[in-house]
């Protein structure tokens, strides 16, 4: 008897054969998977080396930092001590006339070596999934709950067969949304419901790098929003239809 995992592979692979157009097609191969994976470890490894670049530089900043207010405590104790020193009046003045705006220049501006990784980044993109991918993965999961007859809320927890006591692997509250999104465009309004309940159930809000991927709880509530407005909009419509005739 053919595993579900297996099948589940079947259902996604028969899926994308049907766009024969798309050549890079991610989602009907394991080798392309594979490929897939690799890109993501090189972006992890280019974005790891950027944010170590970044920690340096703060590094740096802190330290011109405590060196431009090394006399801090003095100041505190008694500026006019402090200030009539012609020395420090000095060293007060120069500091705000240039080093501050040496300072501003260098946190704002992207030095060259950090400029590196970005560029990087971009000529990467070329080798991600395409829209066409994501549509063809969300329609194979949407196989998947059909033919199995499973519900959003357990396959959004990995459980891929009733009663399994260690589910596979979870999907996060953007995977979830996204599939909501893919079956409310998809004309499936009750199973779009479904995943965004799932996603709203799973979203925790101590997550804080959800902001980064620019998610919060407020966007899954406006998917739900548009999903519930259209399905109003679909019900007064057959209520005039009726009407009419």
């Amino acid at each position: 008897m053919i595993s579900i995992s297996l099948f589940a592979f079947c259902l996604i692979c028969g899926n994308a054969i049907t766009y024969t157009a798309h050549e890079k097609s991610y989602a009907c191969s394991s080798v392309a998977l594979t490929k897939l994976l690799r890109v993501e470890d090189e972006l992890i490894r280019n974005l790891k080396n950027y944010v170590a670049k970044l920690k340096f530089k703060h590094h740096l900043v802190h330290q011109a930092l405590s060196s431009m207010r090394a006399g801090e405590s003095q100041i505190k104790a008694d500026y006019e001590a402090y200030l009539g020193n012609p020395l420090n009046s000095l060293g007060l003045i120069h500091r705000l006339h240039r080093d501050w705006e040496q300072l501003v220049r260098y946190t704002s501006e992207v030095q060259e070596n950090e400029r590196e990784h970005i560029k990087h980044a971009h000529r990467m993109r070329m080798l991600l999934p395409s829209t066409l991918d994501m549509e063809e993965a969300c329609r194979g999961i949407d196989n998947l709950v059909s033919f199995y007859e499973l519900q959003p809320e357990d396959l959004a927890a990995g459980t891929l067969v009733a009663g399994d006591s260690q589910p596979a692997t979870a999907l996060s509250p953007l995977d979830c949304h996204a599939l909501g999104n893919f079956c409310r465009t998809d004309r499936n309004d009750r199973r779009a419901e479904a995943w965004f309940i799932a996603s709203l159930k799973r979203y925790n809000e101590e997550r804080l790098e959800y902001s980064v991927f620019g998610f919060s709880r407020q966007t899954i509530h406006n998917s739900w929003g548009v999903l519930l407005m259209k399905s109003q909009q679909e019900t007064a419509a057959v209520g005039t239809h009726k009407q009419l005739y």
